[in-house]
């Protein structure tokens, strides 16, 4: 597969997922570099087959679960809960821990080794000069943009509901 062709591959599930694609594509794009770079080394076609087409199901599954309980419902932002607007919400890539407070969690489809990829809550780790990852189990994924998922979390890592 050509360079150009993974481009549109790439862009067009993007754009389903993630809408208004123009703009989250600027976010989005420089994950997508960004992994590809780091985690498999500018190597397209397996960046696609290991990474890109498993985490586009996974992403779409959560989208799917998260909407089910709002049936018959119109959401004011069309990415939810992929993205809100321009702001991506699940990301692809890591974000830079010095812009995370002691309180911020975010959440990522991250590269699993020589399985698919996973979905992680990443937080700062005590001391707050890394980034500690969670790996969200899949069956908490049907549960996880639920308002008892996020009290749990926040319960676990000892913060208490404001």
């Amino acid at each position: 597969m050509g360079s150009e062709a993974m481009e549109d591959c790439v862009q067009g599930a993007l754009s389903s997922l993630y809408p208004p694609f123009e703009s989250t594509a600027p976010p989005l794009l420089s994950q997508v570099f960004s992994v590809l770079e780091s985690t498999y080394q500018h190597d397209s076609l397996r960046y696609l087959l290991d990474y890109f087409v498993p985490a586009k199901h996974l992403l779409h599954k959560l989208q799917q679960h998260a909407c089910s309980q709002y049936l018959g419902c119109l959401f004011l932002h069309s990415g939810w809960p992929l993205c809100l607007g321009e702001k991506v919400v699940v990301q692809l890539s890591t974000l830079d821990w010095r812009l995370l407070r002691s309180n911020d969690f975010y959440l990522q489809v991250v590269p699993f080794s020589t399985r698919c990829p996973r979905l992680a809550l990443k937080c700062l780790a005590p001391g707050g000069r890394t980034v500690q990852e969670i790996l969200v189990p899949e069956s908490q994924h049907p549960l996880v943009f639920t308002s008892e998922w996020l009290h749990c979390i926040n319960k676990e890592r000892g913060h208490k509901r404001e």
